[in-house]
């Protein structure tokens, strides 16, 4: 249980620090929330689309996934411009299991490391 909560911490860092690194070149941009279809959205599933527009003309589209849990919806992944963020961490987790033999002490350690590093 420590070791999922040490993780998490460090986890939910690397996301931030992901996303705001991919955003932060945008600035006075356009954002475009897109309308939903009927396909982006299940009982306990759901995807918001978004597109951002920069003042060069590129548009670079966004999603977020969202799972319902109990009474929340909470964002399980995004996708900024075709990449999957999700994906990411978990070949970069996979890719540090193998690395350190499984010890996920180790993997927790290094994780920290290269987040503090970048």
């Amino acid at each position: 249980e420590e070791q999922r909560q040490q993780f998490e911490v460090k986890f939910r860092k690397a996301l931030i620090h992901t996303y705001a690194s991919a955003l932060v070149e945008f600035d006075n941009e356009k954002v475009v929330v897109q309308e939903p279809t009927s396909d982006q959205r299940s009982d306990d599933r759901a995807s918001i689309n978004l597109e951002i527009h920069t003042s060069s003309g590129a548009v670079y589209p966004v999603e977020y996934q969202l799972s319902l849990e109990g009474d929340k919806w909470l964002l399980y992944n995004v996708v900024i411009n075709g990449i999957n963020i999700g994906l990411q961490f978990r070949s970069q987790f996979n890719a540090d299991m193998q690395k350190y033999r499984k010890d996920i002490s180790q993997v927790i350690e290094n994780w920290s490391v290269d987040v503090e590093a970048t």
